[in-house]
């Protein structure tokens, strides 16, 4: 799990929380992508990089158990669970 800086200094997941908003906003309003994504033009909000980079950990998830692998699935619980409590992470288990 990348830290709350990490994030924001991530153009990946800057994008990704751009995208994601944007599909959010267009779902809720009925109104194209594109019309969101311009509506959505700037800086994105530390919730929405937090819901891309878990987003990222579960499509790694379902991956893992495609492949049999549980060690991503624990990663990815332990990541919601830490950025549910509002704790950051410094990559070690258990968190910092």
């Amino acid at each position: 799990m990348k830290t709350l800086d990490e994030l924001r200094d991530s153009s990946y997941h800057q994008e990704l929380g751009q995208k994601l908003w944007a599909a959010y906003l267009a779902q809720q309003q009925g109104i194209s992508m594109n019309s969101a994504l311009k509506l959505g033009e700037g800086r994105v909000s530390d919730a929405w990089l937090m819901v891309a980079e878990l987003a990222l950990l579960a499509h790694e998830s379902c991956i893992g158990q495609f492949h049999g692998d549980d060690a991503i699935f624990d990663q990815f619980a332990r990541s919601y669970q830490t950025i549910s409590r509002g704790r950051r992470t410094c990559g070690t288990s258990p968190p910092c």
